[in-house]
């Protein structure tokens, strides 16, 4: 998922490892249940490459969202790179294409 480190996902992904402890309580995080390919699992390593294969990279980068407002917060996020007022410049990072969001 880092190596997509300019896509949401890995926007998503860094500001979680990165800054856990601020996640839960910024806009750009606070409604996201995750990233589809981290949120299933399987035991079976053929079934979940054939899965990842089914869905694709698009799908598999999905950005899973509890409510309408999480997804409308990324999407205020990608236009002005603004998580909140004190919390640092160090996390607005850059997000580089489309994305999808799943709520």
């Amino acid at each position: 998922m880092l190596q997509q480190e300019k896509s949401a996902a890995g926007v998503i992904c860094q500001v979680k490892t990165q800054h856990a402890t601020q996640a839960s309580s910024l806009p750009l995080t606070k409604d996201v249940l995750g990233i589809v390919a981290t949120l299933g699992h399987v035991d079976d390593d053929n079934l979940s490459r054939l899965f990842s294969e089914f869905l694709g990279l698009e799908k598999m980068m999905a950005i899973v969202c509890m409510t309408y407002q999480g997804v409308k917060s990324i999407e205020s996020y990608e236009k002005e790179r603004n998580i909140s007022k004190g919390t640092g410049a160090s996390i607005a990072k850059p997000v580089d294409g489309r994305f999808e969001v799943i709520s």
